[in-house]
């Protein structure tokens, strides 16, 4: 079957390129197109892996080796990469056709060589001692299921249903009593039919939600690919500028008749002296006022490259940070989550603006909570003293370090 697709692969490789020269964001090249983000960093993965001709329409489905599905399955559960670096490594067109063989591989099945596909173990049969050997040794092993199907070649579910079916019933829930009864007995009546009709819709809906769960894990993982951990460890102290960088994003409100309104002030504070080393404001939080914050920063200091500190928002995670961070050689720390302390004097920072400017006053408009901010930093920045500071400013802390060097 082939692979055509409604977007010209000429406009699919320009967008591409553009996105690749950060001429353009994931965001913008989805509105220009009228599709869906995934659908460009699908693109982008194809294009890096392949080169522009991945992107022309394919004739056929691209086959891949069963040898190749299981080193791009083991190598993923083995934490050697995300989905993108897997892809890329092994030339894969798309996540879903890894995520597919990793479910596969995870309940027990079989991957073949074909385009892509995979097939379901067939279910194996065994004796009564055999099921209670493995549930033994299952039990022995803290419930260890895959473990267990790949040591006695049995699939996942068998193992689960087994060890299930003997701590509700014993040794007598795993004989097997299909098609035995008692030939005194009547047929199966309706109602044991709809009985035994509903257990196999239930375990049917347990065995969806199973997938459904490793899926979902599957995407958490993804989405924590840009999650730095917390290498400022609480270590406050800097022996110079530009050593260890804090960031955020706070919220500042002003009134227009009845209606409230927000903007956004992003800013970059130096742990050695406690300036602020740029800052921005927006009137919506989102990628570009961080963005636009860190470019500032690095025009005006080119030669800084420091352990750089945030929360864990999306702004902080995102790929178009990252890349920005690893350019920069740039080192990402984040705070562990729900532990604002872990970023303490970017917070404590954002409460003298707020104690000694912001709520003794009431904004009535955009422009004067604008100037207000604006001035405040400036004079925070260049005027307001500070005992940790040897009773100096951060900026005449800050220029007796440059002048002392």
């Amino acid at each position: 079957m082939s692979r055509k697709s409604k977007i010209d692969p000429i406009v699919k490789v320009k967008i591409v390129e553009q996105y690749l020269d950060r001429e353009i964001g994931l965001g913008q090249a989805s509105k220009n197109l009228g599709v869906a983000y995934q659908s460009i960093r699908k693109w982008i993965s194809i294009y890096q892996c392949n080169g522009p001709t991945g992107l022309l329409n394919q004739p056929k489905n691209k086959s891949y080796s069963k040898a190749l599905k299981i080193s791009a399955v083991n190598d993923y559960l083995n934490g050697a990469g995300s989905l993108d670096d897997i892809c890329l490594k092994y030339g894969i067109r798309s996540h879903t056709q890894l995520l597919k063989w990793i479910q596969v591989y995870n309940s027990g099945g079989i991957l073949k060589t074909s385009t892509g596909g995979a097939c379901m173990k067939k279910v194996k049969s065994t004796t009564l001692d055999e099921r209670l050997k493995i549930v033994m040794k299952c039990l022995a092993n803290d419930k260890n299921y895959g473990a267990m199907a790949l040591k006695y070649q049995c699939s996942y579910q068998q193992v689960r249903n087994w060890v299930k079916r003997y701590e509700e019933m014993g040794s007598k829930g795993l004989e097997d009593r299909r098609g035995r009864r008692v030939g005194s007995l009547p047929s199966r009546t309706p109602e044991e039919e709809l009985r035994d009709r509903i257990v196999e819709l239930e375990r049917k809906n347990l065995d969806l939600q199973m997938e459904n769960d490793l899926l979902k894990k599957v995407r958490e993982l993804e989405r924590r690919d840009h999650i730095a951990k917390n290498y400022l460890h609480r270590d406050f102290h800097a022996d110079k500028p530009n050593e260890k960088w804090l960031t955020d994003v706070s919220e500042f409100k002003y009134y227009s008749g009845n209606e409230v309104h927000k903007i956004y002030l992003s800013a970059i504070l130096d742990l050695y002296d406690r300036r602020i080393v740029t800052f921005k404001i927006s009137d919506h939080n989102d990628n570009p006022l961080v963005m636009n914050t860190f470019d500032e920063a690095v025009c005006l200091e080119p030669d800084a490259h420091p352990l750089f500190h945030s929360d864990r928002g999306f702004q902080y995670t995102s790929a178009q940070f990252c890349t920005r961070l690893k350019k920069h050689h740039m080192k990402q720390s984040m705070s562990r989550v729900a532990h604002c302390i872990d970023n303490g004097p970017m917070e404590g920072f954002w409460g003298i603006p707020k104690r000694e400017m912001y709520y003794c006053q009431h904004f009535n408009d955009r422009t004067t909570l604008i100037a207000a901010i604006t001035d405040y930093i400036h004079y925070y920045n260049n005027q307001r003293l500070q005992r940790k500071l040897n009773v100096m400013t951060p900026m005449e802390y800050h220029d007796q370090y440059i002048k002392a060097a």
